[in-house]
């Protein structure tokens, strides 16, 4: 049985969804948008160890999902390694971009003392748990051994940081351009622009 009992009903949750997902990817863009702000005028010396490391795993991000195509990867890179070594290139920026916005994040996550706590990362665990089908604590301790846990923490740490800088920051809603009047000939006029420009270039008395 349908949880919608009109077809009424149906239109408005699916109006209500789309309102949230627009909202929604709203403030993810504002988000990101005052991160790469701090980020862009923060002067950060980038570990080219780092920068290599990123690089590597964006492109295995790039094999696994050819893989999951039904692509031979093996086949793929063999064939294609210039092309391949081009695409790490072309890549950097991105690489280097993302290094320098964890690096900065990091930063004022220490600065600003922030904690990541158990139940923090209990909230991360838990949905991958019921995903994989297995017990939480279970998980806990693979991600323990593997190291990941270290990687969910880091993560946690600067999503906090994200919010802490997005929370500082107000939304400025953009202007309106005005238009300028237009005479009974149909000329546009601009009514003040001489006499501001003359006010701006003049020395003062």
């Amino acid at each position: 049985m349908s949880e919608f009992a009109t077809l009424l009903e149906l239109r408005v949750d699916v109006r209500r969804k789309l309102q949230s997902g627009k909202e929604s990817a709203a403030r993810s863009r504002f988000r990101n948008a005052v991160v790469q702000a701090v980020v862009d005028n923060a002067t950060v010396e980038l570990p080219e160890v780092l920068v290599a490391r990123q690089l590597e795993a964006m492109m295995d991000d790039y094999l696994r999902s050819l893989e999951a195509r039904g692509v031979d990867v093996r086949a793929f890179v063999k064939a294609n390694e210039e092309n391949l070594q081009g695409l790490m290139q072309e890549s950097r920026p991105q690489a280097e971009n993302l290094v320098k916005t964890g690096l900065v994040l990091d930063a004022i996550a220490a600065e600003e003392q922030l904690e990541v706590s158990e139940d923090d990362i209990a909230a991360v665990i838990a949905p991958l748990a019921t995903a994989g089908k297995v017990e939480p604590g279970v998980l806990r301790e693979q991600l323990e051994r593997s190291g990941r846990i270290r990687s969910i923490r880091q993560n946690l740490l600067r999503d906090k940081a994200a919010d802490l800088v997005e929370g500082a920051a107000v939304p400025v809603e953009p202007t309106e351009p005005s238009e300028p009047a237009v005479s009974e000939g149909g000329e546009a006029e601009v009514t003040g622009a001489a006499d501001d420009e003359s006010a701006a270039v003049s020395p003062e008395s």
